[in-house]
Protein backbone atom coordinates (compact mmCIF):
# COMPACT_ATOMS: atom_id res chain seq x y z
CA UNK A 1 0.00 0.00 0.00
CA UNK A 2 1.69 3.17 -1.20
CA UNK A 3 1.29 6.41 0.78
CA UNK A 4 -0.96 9.13 -0.55
CA UNK A 5 0.78 11.72 -2.69
CA UNK A 6 -0.11 15.39 -2.75
CA UNK A 7 -1.56 14.95 -6.25
CA UNK A 8 -3.74 12.02 -5.12
CA UNK A 9 -5.10 14.04 -2.21
CA UNK A 10 -6.08 16.88 -4.54
CA UNK A 11 -7.85 14.37 -6.80
CA UNK A 12 -9.72 12.63 -3.98
CA UNK A 13 -10.99 15.77 -2.26
CA UNK A 14 -12.45 17.38 -5.37
CA UNK A 15 -16.11 16.54 -4.53
CA UNK A 16 -15.57 17.74 -0.95
CA UNK A 17 -13.85 20.98 -1.97
CA UNK A 18 -16.89 21.99 -4.00
CA UNK A 19 -18.81 22.04 -0.71
CA UNK A 20 -16.02 24.04 0.93
CA UNK A 21 -14.56 21.18 2.97
CA UNK A 22 -10.90 21.84 3.77
CA UNK A 23 -8.28 19.17 4.32
CA UNK A 24 -6.64 19.03 7.75
CA UNK A 25 -3.09 18.27 6.61
CA UNK A 26 -1.79 17.89 10.16
CA UNK A 27 -4.33 15.14 10.95
CA UNK A 28 -4.20 13.45 7.52
CA UNK A 29 -2.38 10.10 7.58
CA UNK A 30 -0.72 9.70 4.19
CA UNK A 31 0.96 6.42 5.11
CA UNK A 32 -2.40 4.75 5.81
CA UNK A 33 -4.11 6.61 2.95
CA UNK A 34 -6.51 8.46 5.24
CA UNK A 35 -7.63 12.05 4.52
CA UNK A 36 -9.05 14.05 7.44
CA UNK A 37 -11.08 17.23 6.95
CA UNK A 38 -11.42 20.21 9.23
CA UNK A 39 -14.58 20.04 11.41
CA UNK A 40 -17.74 21.92 10.58
CA UNK A 41 -20.44 23.17 12.98
CA UNK A 42 -24.20 22.85 12.43
CA UNK A 43 -26.43 25.07 14.55
CA UNK A 44 -29.32 27.45 14.21
CA UNK A 45 -28.90 30.64 16.29
CA UNK A 46 -32.51 31.60 15.54
CA UNK A 47 -33.80 28.40 17.16
CA UNK A 48 -32.44 27.93 20.70
CA UNK A 49 -34.04 24.47 20.91
CA UNK A 50 -32.08 23.13 17.92
CA UNK A 51 -29.06 20.89 18.43
CA UNK A 52 -25.54 22.21 18.03
CA UNK A 53 -23.57 19.56 16.14
CA UNK A 54 -19.90 19.34 15.19
CA UNK A 55 -19.24 17.30 12.06
CA UNK A 56 -15.97 15.47 11.29
CA UNK A 57 -15.22 13.71 7.99
CA UNK A 58 -12.57 11.08 7.34
CA UNK A 59 -11.96 9.46 3.93
CA UNK A 60 -9.96 6.24 3.62
CA UNK A 61 -8.69 4.65 0.41
CA UNK A 62 -7.24 1.29 1.53
CA UNK A 63 -7.22 -0.23 -1.98
CA UNK A 64 -7.78 0.71 -5.59
CA UNK A 65 -11.49 1.27 -6.23
CA UNK A 66 -12.41 1.04 -2.54
CA UNK A 67 -13.32 4.11 -0.49
CA UNK A 68 -14.57 4.34 3.07
CA UNK A 69 -16.09 7.61 4.38
CA UNK A 70 -16.85 8.08 8.06
CA UNK A 71 -18.88 11.04 9.29
CA UNK A 72 -18.91 11.68 13.04
CA UNK A 73 -21.47 14.05 14.54
CA UNK A 74 -20.98 15.20 18.12
CA UNK A 75 -23.65 17.02 20.11
CA UNK A 76 -22.81 19.68 22.69
CA UNK A 77 -23.40 17.19 25.55
CA UNK A 78 -20.80 14.81 24.11
CA UNK A 79 -23.24 12.33 22.59
CA UNK A 80 -22.08 11.27 19.12
CA UNK A 81 -23.28 9.30 16.09
CA UNK A 82 -21.54 8.10 12.95
CA UNK A 83 -22.42 7.45 9.33
CA UNK A 84 -20.21 4.99 7.44
CA UNK A 85 -20.32 4.79 3.63
CA UNK A 86 -18.37 2.34 1.48
CA UNK A 87 -18.14 2.74 -2.29
CA UNK A 88 -16.03 2.62 -5.41
CA UNK A 89 -15.25 6.34 -5.80
CA UNK A 90 -15.09 9.38 -3.48
CA UNK A 91 -17.81 11.32 -5.32
CA UNK A 92 -20.45 8.61 -4.81
CA UNK A 93 -19.70 8.03 -1.11
CA UNK A 94 -19.77 11.76 -0.39
CA UNK A 95 -22.99 12.24 -2.34
CA UNK A 96 -24.72 9.50 -0.35
CA UNK A 97 -23.38 10.89 2.92
CA UNK A 98 -24.69 14.36 2.06
CA UNK A 99 -28.17 12.90 1.43
CA UNK A 100 -28.50 11.99 5.12
CA UNK A 101 -29.22 15.17 7.13
CA UNK A 102 -27.07 15.45 10.29
CA UNK A 103 -30.09 15.88 12.55
CA UNK A 104 -31.51 12.52 11.35
CA UNK A 105 -29.06 10.84 13.74
CA UNK A 106 -30.60 12.37 16.87
CA UNK A 107 -34.04 11.77 18.38
CA UNK A 108 -35.78 13.07 21.48
CA UNK A 109 -37.41 10.11 23.21
CA UNK A 110 -39.47 10.73 26.36
CA UNK A 111 -37.32 13.77 27.10
CA UNK A 112 -34.01 11.96 26.51
CA UNK A 113 -31.71 12.62 23.56
CA UNK A 114 -30.74 9.46 21.67
CA UNK A 115 -28.06 9.12 18.98
CA UNK A 116 -28.28 6.57 16.15
CA UNK A 117 -25.38 5.51 13.95
CA UNK A 118 -25.89 4.06 10.46
CA UNK A 119 -23.97 2.42 7.64
CA UNK A 120 -24.90 2.97 4.02
CA UNK A 121 -24.59 -0.11 1.83
CA UNK A 122 -24.98 -0.45 -1.92
CA UNK A 123 -27.17 -3.34 -3.07
CA UNK A 124 -26.19 -4.60 -6.50
CA UNK A 125 -28.98 -5.82 -8.82
CA UNK A 126 -30.08 -9.28 -7.75
CA UNK A 127 -33.19 -11.45 -8.09
CA UNK A 128 -36.07 -10.15 -5.95
CA UNK A 129 -33.98 -7.20 -4.70
CA UNK A 130 -34.01 -3.56 -5.67
CA UNK A 131 -30.59 -2.06 -6.43
CA UNK A 132 -29.47 1.07 -4.67
CA UNK A 133 -28.18 2.37 -1.36
CA UNK A 134 -29.68 1.08 1.88
CA UNK A 135 -29.35 2.55 5.37
CA UNK A 136 -28.46 -0.01 8.05
CA UNK A 137 -28.73 0.58 11.81
CA UNK A 138 -25.42 -0.08 13.55
CA UNK A 139 -25.39 1.52 16.99
CA UNK A 140 -27.68 3.45 19.31
CA UNK A 141 -26.53 5.42 22.35
CA UNK A 142 -28.20 7.53 25.00
CA UNK A 143 -27.63 8.82 28.52
CA UNK A 144 -30.70 7.92 30.56
CA UNK A 145 -30.91 9.32 34.08
CA UNK A 146 -27.11 9.40 34.32
CA UNK A 147 -26.61 5.92 32.88
CA UNK A 148 -25.04 5.31 29.47
CA UNK A 149 -27.12 2.97 27.32
CA UNK A 150 -25.65 1.33 24.23
CA UNK A 151 -27.61 -0.75 21.71
CA UNK A 152 -25.13 -2.51 19.39
CA UNK A 153 -26.53 -4.19 16.25
CA UNK A 154 -23.15 -4.60 14.53
CA UNK A 155 -23.25 -8.33 15.21
CA UNK A 156 -23.31 -11.11 12.62
CA UNK A 157 -26.64 -11.01 10.72
CA UNK A 158 -29.05 -13.29 12.51
CA UNK A 159 -27.60 -12.77 15.97
CA UNK A 160 -29.36 -10.56 18.53
CA UNK A 161 -28.22 -7.02 19.30
CA UNK A 162 -26.00 -6.45 22.32
CA UNK A 163 -27.30 -4.06 24.97
CA UNK A 164 -25.23 -2.57 27.78
CA UNK A 165 -26.29 -0.24 30.60
CA UNK A 166 -23.59 1.43 32.70
CA UNK A 167 -23.82 2.10 36.40
CA UNK A 168 -24.96 5.48 37.61
CA UNK A 169 -21.98 7.67 38.63
CA UNK A 170 -23.29 7.72 42.22
CA UNK A 171 -23.79 3.94 42.19
CA UNK A 172 -26.86 1.82 41.53
CA UNK A 173 -29.03 -0.45 43.57
CA UNK A 174 -29.28 -4.06 42.42
CA UNK A 175 -31.40 -3.58 39.31
CA UNK A 176 -33.97 -6.33 38.74
CA UNK A 177 -33.09 -8.76 35.96
CA UNK A 178 -36.42 -8.18 34.25
CA UNK A 179 -36.03 -4.37 34.13
CA UNK A 180 -36.01 -4.41 30.31
CA UNK A 181 -37.47 -7.86 29.62
CA UNK A 182 -40.93 -6.68 30.70
CA UNK A 183 -41.13 -4.85 27.35
CA UNK A 184 -41.60 -8.07 25.39
CA UNK A 185 -40.20 -11.45 24.38
CA UNK A 186 -37.44 -9.86 22.27
CA UNK A 187 -35.63 -8.47 25.35
CA UNK A 188 -33.54 -10.91 27.37
CA UNK A 189 -32.95 -10.40 31.13
CA UNK A 190 -30.14 -8.19 32.41
CA UNK A 191 -26.90 -9.80 33.55
CA UNK A 192 -24.47 -8.11 35.92
CA UNK A 193 -21.01 -7.33 34.53
CA UNK A 194 -18.10 -5.11 35.62
CA UNK A 195 -19.28 -1.52 35.36
CA UNK A 196 -22.94 -2.24 34.67
CA UNK A 197 -25.31 -4.73 33.06
CA UNK A 198 -25.67 -6.45 29.71
CA UNK A 199 -28.48 -8.11 27.79
CA UNK A 200 -29.46 -9.08 24.25
CA UNK A 201 -32.40 -8.04 22.09
CA UNK A 202 -33.71 -10.36 19.40
CA UNK A 203 -33.89 -8.91 15.87
CA UNK A 204 -34.91 -10.16 12.44
CA UNK A 205 -32.22 -11.93 10.45
CA UNK A 206 -32.67 -10.03 7.19
CA UNK A 207 -32.58 -6.42 6.12
CA UNK A 208 -34.34 -4.02 6.02
CA UNK A 209 -36.53 -5.57 8.73
CA UNK A 210 -33.52 -5.99 11.04
CA UNK A 211 -32.63 -2.27 10.99
CA UNK A 212 -36.24 -1.21 11.37
CA UNK A 213 -36.69 -3.43 14.43
CA UNK A 214 -33.34 -2.32 15.88
CA UNK A 215 -34.25 1.37 15.68
CA UNK A 216 -37.75 0.81 17.07
CA UNK A 217 -36.54 -1.36 19.96
CA UNK A 218 -33.65 0.95 20.81
CA UNK A 219 -35.95 3.98 21.04
CA UNK A 220 -38.52 1.91 22.96
CA UNK A 221 -35.81 0.92 25.44
CA UNK A 222 -34.78 4.56 25.93
CA UNK A 223 -38.39 5.59 26.59
CA UNK A 224 -38.97 2.63 28.92
CA UNK A 225 -35.87 3.37 30.99
CA UNK A 226 -36.63 7.09 31.18
CA UNK A 227 -40.19 6.49 32.37
CA UNK A 228 -39.21 3.69 34.77
CA UNK A 229 -36.18 5.34 36.36
CA UNK A 230 -38.05 8.61 36.82
CA UNK A 231 -40.45 6.87 39.22
CA UNK A 232 -39.79 5.11 42.56
CA UNK A 233 -38.69 1.44 42.26
CA UNK A 234 -41.91 0.27 43.95
CA UNK A 235 -43.86 1.67 41.01
CA UNK A 236 -42.05 -0.73 38.65
CA UNK A 237 -43.65 -3.78 40.26
CA UNK A 238 -47.07 -2.13 40.28
CA UNK A 239 -46.91 -1.27 36.57
CA UNK A 240 -45.43 -4.52 35.30
CA UNK A 241 -46.64 -7.18 37.73
CA UNK A 242 -48.07 -9.52 35.09
CA UNK A 243 -45.25 -8.82 32.63
CA UNK A 244 -42.76 -9.84 35.34
CA UNK A 245 -44.54 -13.18 35.76
CA UNK A 246 -44.38 -13.64 31.99
CA UNK A 247 -40.62 -13.07 32.19
CA UNK A 248 -40.39 -15.78 34.88
CA UNK A 249 -42.10 -18.19 32.51
CA UNK A 250 -39.81 -17.11 29.65
CA UNK A 251 -36.64 -17.52 31.72
CA UNK A 252 -37.71 -20.99 32.89
CA UNK A 253 -38.42 -22.39 29.42
CA UNK A 254 -35.00 -24.03 29.19
CA UNK A 255 -35.35 -25.80 32.52
CA UNK A 256 -38.93 -26.73 31.63
CA UNK A 257 -37.65 -28.37 28.44
CA UNK A 258 -34.98 -30.26 30.36
CA UNK A 259 -37.57 -31.53 32.85
CA UNK A 260 -39.75 -32.62 29.94
CA UNK A 261 -36.85 -34.66 28.55
CA UNK A 262 -36.20 -36.26 31.93
CA UNK A 263 -39.90 -37.08 32.22
CA UNK A 264 -39.95 -38.64 28.76
CA UNK A 265 -37.10 -41.07 29.44
CA UNK A 266 -38.98 -43.34 31.93
CA UNK A 267 -42.08 -43.18 29.74
CA UNK A 268 -40.07 -44.46 26.76
CA UNK A 269 -38.47 -47.28 28.73
CA UNK A 270 -41.46 -48.34 30.81
CA UNK A 271 -44.06 -48.20 28.07
CA UNK A 272 -45.23 -51.25 26.16
CA UNK A 273 -43.61 -50.67 22.75
CA UNK A 274 -43.74 -54.08 21.12
CA UNK A 275 -43.54 -57.79 21.51
CA UNK A 276 -42.17 -59.18 24.75
CA UNK A 277 -41.98 -55.69 26.17
CA UNK A 278 -38.78 -54.89 24.26
CA UNK A 279 -37.93 -51.24 23.77
CA UNK A 280 -37.18 -50.25 20.13
CA UNK A 281 -33.64 -49.01 19.54
CA UNK A 282 -34.87 -45.70 18.12
CA UNK A 283 -36.11 -44.61 21.55
CA UNK A 284 -32.52 -44.06 22.75
CA UNK A 285 -32.19 -41.20 20.27
CA UNK A 286 -35.29 -39.32 21.43
CA UNK A 287 -33.77 -37.49 24.48
CA UNK A 288 -30.77 -36.10 22.52
CA UNK A 289 -33.07 -34.93 19.73
CA UNK A 290 -35.33 -33.19 22.25
CA UNK A 291 -32.30 -31.53 23.87
CA UNK A 292 -31.08 -30.33 20.47
CA UNK A 293 -34.55 -28.90 19.75
CA UNK A 294 -34.31 -26.80 22.92
CA UNK A 295 -31.04 -25.23 21.80
CA UNK A 296 -32.27 -24.60 18.25
CA UNK A 297 -35.43 -22.93 19.53
CA UNK A 298 -33.39 -20.16 21.19
CA UNK A 299 -32.77 -18.34 17.89
CA UNK A 300 -28.98 -18.87 17.90
CA UNK A 301 -28.69 -17.94 21.58
CA UNK A 302 -27.36 -20.26 24.27
CA UNK A 303 -30.25 -21.15 26.62
CA UNK A 304 -29.62 -20.54 30.31
CA UNK A 305 -30.60 -23.33 32.67
CA UNK A 306 -31.90 -21.38 35.65
CA UNK A 307 -34.68 -21.23 38.17
CA UNK A 308 -35.60 -17.53 37.95
CA UNK A 309 -36.48 -15.58 41.09
CA UNK A 310 -40.11 -14.78 41.64
CA UNK A 311 -41.09 -11.13 41.15
CA UNK A 312 -41.28 -9.11 44.36
CA UNK A 313 -41.90 -5.43 45.09
CA UNK A 314 -38.73 -3.35 45.09
CA UNK A 315 -37.98 -1.83 48.48
CA UNK A 316 -35.55 0.99 47.62
CA UNK A 317 -36.52 4.66 47.71
CA UNK A 318 -34.60 5.53 44.52
CA UNK A 319 -32.83 3.71 41.70
CA UNK A 320 -29.42 5.26 42.37
CA UNK A 321 -27.49 4.70 45.57
CA UNK A 322 -27.95 7.34 48.25
CA UNK A 323 -27.93 7.76 52.01
CA UNK A 324 -31.60 6.71 52.27
CA UNK A 325 -31.49 3.85 49.74
CA UNK A 326 -32.46 0.44 51.08
CA UNK A 327 -31.66 -2.97 49.67
CA UNK A 328 -33.61 -4.50 46.84
CA UNK A 329 -34.68 -8.08 46.42
CA UNK A 330 -34.98 -9.41 42.88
Amino acid sequence: MTPLTHHEILTLVGPFARDEWRVDLAATDRQNRCVVFEPRTHDNPEDPSSLSLTEHLQLENPARGRFFLRRTLTEASGLSATLEVTGEDPASVYAQCAHVPPHDHFRHQAGTLAAISYALEYRRPAPNAEPGWRRRFTLGEACVRGRRLQFDARTVPGLPAKLTLDWHPRGDIHLPGDLLAVQGWAWRPLQLMPGGWKATVKLSRREPERSQEAEERFLATVAHLEQTLSQPPARFHERFKWQRWRVVFQRSLAIQGMLAILSAIPILYWGDFGQDGQVPLWTTGVPPVMLLAIFLSWSREVPVMEIPPLPKPLLANAWEQGPTTEGVSD
